[in-house]
């Protein structure tokens, strides 16, 4: 037999040593995650002020860098929920105490602690990324996965995030580096938010109407002209500072967004369950390892179950069809990853929609629950959650779901 030539072993050589070095970064990123626990979502005593036309709120963050308080964060009795989301599960827009977290907490009525662990802007590979670092040290007795209606399926597919900059090999490399050391990219993203630990609502205001006029600069000629036919009072929202350039960047891009999850046999959709299912399937692993209970619950976005909030998210610049208000197909996104999965589904959606002409569940143009919205969640929630944990019901198993609507 020949001996592989020189040029091949130095090649076979070279890709043996990367692959070692990728092996020995990603056990050192594990080892980190370990050692440096804390700030697994933002710096602990990280303060934020926010202040809209529509709300005004405050945030600080604990010891593991959530909004909630430590005292969440320990073993014993009460049994503990961790609630996982996004920034409808963080509270974005209300205090900490009227976020549904807290408030399924107050509707168990002290039968359980519910530690709050969204994070604003989050998406399916966040919720993975904290499940991976918190479970292991929290070890509640029940987990929720908190998936927003159309956003958690759409959201992926439009990184990558706003106004970044960064070349097409900078950013090949930077999501290959995430891939390989979360911990170790969480702790740069700490440490530069640490420079700053207060956020004021000047603060946001400032970088906000930065943003707009980034996205502004950058539109084509159409979509300038769909931005153009907006109403003058939202434009002149977006321009102030006053309305989340997300909003903006987003329905210029693909105004479309919200209409993606209406056809789930699209090309484009059956990709994006599959992303989905895979961060769902990462959770379900670490929370089988960990012998945590689970349950994905879906949250009823408002074009899909509320008239204001629909007729809002025209308002401020994305395609919306009446449809919207009577499909299922939401749910059944949400419903079908979790199955494939194989972790328990329940949708609250119906009880919005018997709610849908009431204009207080959500802020209009914003999009989020308002307190009255994360109340009417928790309290629909709550009696189903009784149920999980006096049921026992082991992790990883599809059970029926008494008193939830199925997709």
């Amino acid at each position: 037999m020949r001996r592989p030539t020189r040029p091949l072993r130095l090649l076979a050589g070279l890709f043996i040593q990367v692959a070692l070095g990728v092996l020995g970064l990603h056990l050192l990123d594990r080892a980190v995650g370990r050692i440096w626990p804390e700030g697994v979502s933002l710096p602990p005593g990280y303060h934020f002020m926010a202040k809209t036309t529509e709300f005004s709120f405050e945030a600080m963050t604990n010891d593991f860098g959530f909004r909630d308080s430590s005292n969440h964060w320990s073993r014993g009795a009460p049994p503990l929920i961790a609630a996982i989301g996004d920034s409808f599960t963080y509270g974005w827009g209300v205090a900490e105490a009227e976020a549904w977290p807290r408030a399924l907490e107050q509707e168990l009525g002290g039968i359980a602690r519910v530690a709050n662990l969204g994070v604003a802007g989050g998406l399916p590979r966040t919720y993975a990324e904290v499940a991976e670092r918190a479970v292991p040290r929290l070890r509640p007795d029940l987990l929720i996965v908190a998936v927003l209606q159309g956003d958690d399926l759409a959201q992926p597919a439009q990184e990558p995030p706003l106004l970044d900059r960064r070349s097409g090999p900078r950013k090949l490399i930077a999501g290959a580096f995430r891939s390989i050391a979360p911990h170790m990219v969480q702790m740069r993203r700490n440490r530069s938010t640490s420079e700053k630990l207060t956020t004021s609502p000047d603060d946001l205001r400032t970088q906000w109407q930065t943003d707009v006029r980034g996205v502004l600069g950058r539109l084509p000629p159409e979509a300038r002209r769909q931005y153009d036919g907006l109403e003058p009072d939202v434009r002149r929202r977006y321009e102030a500072g006053d309305l989340n350039p997300w909003l903006l960047w987003c329905s210029t891009r693909v105004p479309d967004y919200y209409l993606l999850p209406l056809d789930l046999e699209a090309p484009r959709a059956s990709v994006l369950l599959q992303t989905m299912t895979a961060n769902l399937q990462r959770i379900a692993d670490v929370c089988r390892k960990n012998r945590v209970q689970m349950l994905v619950v879906s949250v009823p976005h408002g074009m899909y179950n509320n008239l204001v909030a629909h007729r809002g998210t025209e308002r401020v610049g994305f395609l919306v069809s009446p449809a919207m208000l009577e499909s299922n197909a939401p749910d059944a996104a949400i419903s079908r990853s979790a199955q494939s999965a194989n972790v328990e589904f329940l949708s609250v959606a119906e009880t919005f929609r018997t709610h849908r002409g009431d204009p207080g569940l959500y802020f209009e143009l914003d999009g989020h629950f308002t307190a009255e919205g994360h109340r009417l969640f928790a309290r629909t929630l709550a009696p189903l959650v009784k149920g999980r944990l006096h049921s026992g019901v082991s992790t990883g198993a599809i059970s029926p779901t008494p008193g939830a609507t199925p997709p």
